[in-house]
């Protein structure tokens, strides 16, 4: 039976997306609906967060293996229970680290289930680091591509700019890229849950992440005394996960995080600083959360910057919502008609035809794809 009564849930899919949000629902004063997927059953799990086994009787809790076909199937196995923890959700946050099976296959599969409710999902996904290797990275990569066709807005980061630095022994740097990932969503997931006087509450904030398109994150934390505001764009400047630039940013929604102490001059110059670093020309939404327990005497900052607006016919909330239910039929019309259920999967200009299904493979997606060959061009 469905539990959640908050209308913003966090959803992690595979080992490191349930990781990255059972850390994040573990801080003070986040308040996260909370859901873990995976299809490992062996992996260790917090206590008291609700869970869904992937893959049922087809993989028997003991993963994918890496294969992220057998990930989509996994997560189709299972659209049921996890539909059952919809009820009531109006926007959803889904975290997930690609370039594995269940984490590249199962997330993007589980975000279009999400979205076929009329839910907005923002993915936040990371990927390998380069020396996992060609294959690893390639999965990841088409992974990514999957997941931009199935959330509303896409935010991926690398684990090498999370990490801060090659002088680090691997478990330092996975350590660091999990802290920072989860600490950057976490500044996100506040915003929406916990806001202040100028507020982004769940409406508005679907309206900003319906159909944004691929995004831009960074965050600045814990800039303190005289000078903090100044301090903290300088930290947001610097951030490595800015260095790929998007092509002409068209929205942009900054989030400052402190104390009681926040003033209307802080505030200005944040936001002139943030609008500078991004662009002029975006469209522009703050949001304050005032938590004196959690930020008194520092300034955090949190911005999103994404490459499309969407539509602009859905600026009316009318037109959103039958945006909303046009895509539900579609994807509903695709799962009754295809005998496998598959989700997009990079499948280019075959994105919107029928698949040709045989022995399970669609057969749209290239053979070097399907079977992860690499190509030495």
């Amino acid at each position: 039976m469905n539990e959640n009564t908050s209308p913003l849930l966090l959803v992690g899919v595979g080992g490191a997306g349930c990781s990255l949000a059972a850390t994040i629902a573990r801080q003070p004063r986040v308040d996260a609906a909370t859901l873990l997927a995976d299809s490992d059953a062996s992996a260790a799990r917090p206590a008291g967060l609700p869970f869904v086994l992937l893959g049922g009787d087809r993989l028997a809790g003991r993963g994918t293996g890496g294969d992220m076909v057998l990930g989509r199937l996994a997560a189709e196995d299972s659209s049921a229970s996890v539909a059952e923890r919809l009820q009531g959700v109006r926007l959803a946050v889904v975290a997930a680290g690609l370039g594995g099976g269940t984490g590249g296959g199962s997330a993007p599969e589980i975000v279009s289930q999400i979205t076929s409710f009329g839910i907005p999902a923002i993915a936040f996904a990371t990927m390998p680091f380069s020396f996992e290797g060609d294959d690893r990275r390639q999965k990841a990569q088409r992974a990514a591509v999957a997941l931009e066709e199935a959330a509303d807005a896409t935010v991926v980061l690398p684990l090498e700019a999370l990490a801060g630095g090659r002088d680090a022994t691997i478990d330092e740097a996975m350590a660091k890229a999990a802290e920072s990932f989860s600490s950057a969503v976490s500044l996100f997931w506040r915003m929406l849950g916990r806001p202040g006087y100028i507020k982004i509450d769940i409406e508005r904030a679907r309206r900003v992440i319906s159909g944004a398109g691929r995004g831009r994150f960074a965050a600045a934390s814990g800039a303190r005394g005289e000078g903090r505001a100044a301090a903290a764009l300088d930290m947001l400047a610097r951030s490595p996960l800015l260095s790929a630039q998007l092509a002409k940013p068209r929205r942009i929604l900054c989030g400052i995080l402190a104390g009681d102490d926040l003033t209307l001059r802080e505030t200005g110059e944040i936001a002139e600083g943030v609008r500078d670093l991004f662009g002029r020309s975006a469209t522009f939404d703050l949001a304050t959360v005032n938590d004196e327990e959690s930020f008194g005497g520092q300034i955090s900052v949190a911005a999103l910057a994404f490459e499309s607006s969407g539509d602009p016919a859905a600026a009316d909330g009318g037109a959103q919502e039958r945006k909303l239910r046009s895509r539900q039929q579609a994807r509903r019309g695709r799962r009754a008609s295809s005998p496998l259920a598959l989700s997009p999967q990079g499948r280019g200009r075959f994105n919107n035809v029928e698949p040709t299904v045989w022995n399970g493979e669609d057969l749209d997606i290239p053979t070097f794809i399907r079977r992860n060959i690499s190509l030495d061009l």
